[in-house]
């Protein structure tokens, strides 16, 4: 079963094909609109560890140099994604104001559009999503927009969950998808790296055996891959 299967039409007529595709583009153009909209007309300006972010790829100075902390504390626990933002400060010459906008900006766009490329009806996902905005106007957005490498770990997520329960037969493609998935979550928020036995206990509770060793290996691999 092909993972992108849902984008043809229902009962293969062209015009369906094009109103699929009409709204998987508007679908995307929803999304891009929202941080555009945040910063325009209400001048929001991301805070809490998106700034310490930011900040330490500016200054390339290692965390006991910027804080006072104990030993185990210096481990920097972020390696991918200060090394990401170091690459932008050094290659672009983008300053602590601009790598914020692209901090939360990019960790918004990509946990709100990674799944629409499965949807046949992506307009379901941005109804879902403005539903869970209505009934927590104050956390649901708060979160999305907060430019913290977690955001990573939620695109993976939704991608692990997208894939791995529509695929019947599982392939080489879909083991290394997963591994070289589940490595840039750890290399970019190595703090979550063991939230990843969730998905194993769903798999077994689901009676999913199979499927629960099979992701232990890609989950092990990708770990110490991503370390």
């Amino acid at each position: 079963m092909s993972l992108y299967n849902e984008i043809e039409p229902l009962n293969g007529e062209p015009g369906e094909y094009r109103l699929t595709l009409l709204a998987r583009w508007l679908a995307y153009a929803c999304i891009l609109l929202v941080p555009f909209i945040l910063v325009g007309c209400y001048q929001f300006f991301p805070f809490d560890d998106c700034l310490r972010h930011a900040a330490k790829a500016v200054s390339g100075r290692n965390w006991s140099e910027i804080l006072v902390l104990r030993d185990s504390g210096m481990l920097d626990q972020h390696p991918g994604w200060h090394a990401i933002l170091g690459s932008l400060h050094s290659v672009f010459d983008m300053g602590k104001e601009q790598l914020l906008f692209v901090e939360w900006t990019l960790l918004f766009i990509l946990v709100c559009s990674a799944v629409i490329p499965f949807f046949r009806r992506p307009e379901a996902w941005i109804a879902a999503m403005l539903v869970a905005s209505l009934a927590l106007p104050e956390n649901y957005i708060f979160r999305l927009t907060r430019g913290r490498p977690y955001l990573l770990t939620e695109t993976v997520l939704l991608m692990l969950l997208v894939i791995w329960g529509r695929s019947e037969r599982k392939t080489a493609a879909l083991y290394g998808t997963t591994v070289a998935l589940l490595m840039l979550s750890t290399w970019v928020h190595g703090t979550a790296w063991h939230l990843w036995l969730l998905p194993v206990l769903a798999f077994v509770l689901s009676g999913r055996w199979n499927d629960g060793i099979s992701f232990v290996g890609c989950w092990l691999a990708g770990a110490f891959l991503g370390a």
